[in-house]
């Protein structure tokens, strides 16, 4: 038996039907805990000294999401909505989400790393700062004429951390 297939098409530059709109979400989704959260933004499961929580994925820092699980954010209650932990998501190309660089189809996603500040949005840029951590995110399937982008989000288990220059 085959399961969990996603008709795409013919064409890497038009959504299926179920991803017509912004932060269409499909795949493993958790829910837990009553962070509240921005969707589209990529958390870690912080275990907070023993009060855990969501917090923005940083790749300026060690232990804020090298190792961490990740999650995008469905919506702002993930103990409702839940959080993706793999599977298939619609970015827009605008607002507090949006993804950062040009968008490319087949190309891997990133954390974005704009030098200090957690804001737990996608890259199609590997950060390049001295001691940044590296994990791919996932990957671009789908790109419309809008540059709103469809990605697959299975986050690596493998990081890197780049050397101080």
């Amino acid at each position: 038996a085959v399961n969990n297939i996603l008709d795409i098409g013919t064409s890497a530059a038009s959504f299926p039907g179920f991803y017509d709109g912004s932060y269409d979400a499909s795949g493993d989704i958790i829910k837990l805990l009553t962070t509240t959260t921005v969707k589209g933004l990529v958390y870690y499961l912080d275990d907070n000294s023993g009060s855990p929580k969501w917090s923005l994925a940083n790749p300026d820092e060690a232990g804020t999401g090298d190792k961490e699980l990740l999650a995008i954010a469905i919506a702002q209650d993930p103990e409702i909505a839940g959080m993706l932990i793999k599977g298939y998501f619609r970015l827009p190309n605008s607002g507090t989400a949006a993804y950062q660089g040009t968008a490319t189809v087949g190309a891997p996603l990133y954390l974005h790393a704009p030098g200090g500040t957690a804001t737990g949005q996608m890259s199609f840029s590997a950060p390049a700062g001295s001691k940044n951590i590296v994990r791919i995110l996932g990957y671009c399937l789908v790109k419309d004429s809008s540059d709103n982008i469809l990605i697959y989000f299975n986050p690596s288990t493998e990081w890197i951390e780049r050397v101080e220059s």
